[in-house]
């Protein structure tokens, strides 16, 4: 194994371990999806609280509640969540496989770079080499 071939093992080794940091970051786990779940309801439930106040005094509350805030879209919205909570939940294989697929391709792509610049190094590097005829 040549100089370049090592060097290029060592790079795509040393890649490796940013491409998994980020795959870390972005892999889907329950513990994420219950927390961006719980922050939808939060949210939910908070415009539903002021619809609510906008009901009961709506003097002192003009323009809160409109064709998209009341409180038959505020209750669609909670249901939606749901069930959005519920397919996130039941595709969170699927997204895992996606994820361990993209970062695979990510890491071969920066392999494929990296060879590629070995091969033009390697050619320029024998451009700078006089030819001992």
């Amino acid at each position: 194994m040549g100089g370049w071939t090592r060097l290029w093992l060592i790079g795509c080794v040393v890649m490796l371990i940013p491409v998994f940091m980020a795959a870390l970051d972005y892999w889907p786990s329950s513990e994420t999806d219950r927390l961006v779940h719980e922050a939808n309801v939060k949210s939910n439930e908070l415009e539903l609280s002021i619809i609510k106040a906008a009901m009961e005094y709506p003097e002192s509350s003009p323009g809160v509640i409109d064709d998209t805030h009341n409180i038959e879209q505020i209750t669609q919205k909670i249901n939606q969540e749901e069930r959005r909570y519920q397919e996130t939940v039941d595709s969170r294989w699927s997204r895992q496989v996606a994820c361990v697929l993209l970062f695979s391709a990510i890491w071969f792509a920066v392999c494929a770079l990296l060879y590629v610049l070995g091969l033009i190094g390697g050619w320029v590097m024998k451009g700078f080499h006089k030819n001992e005829t």
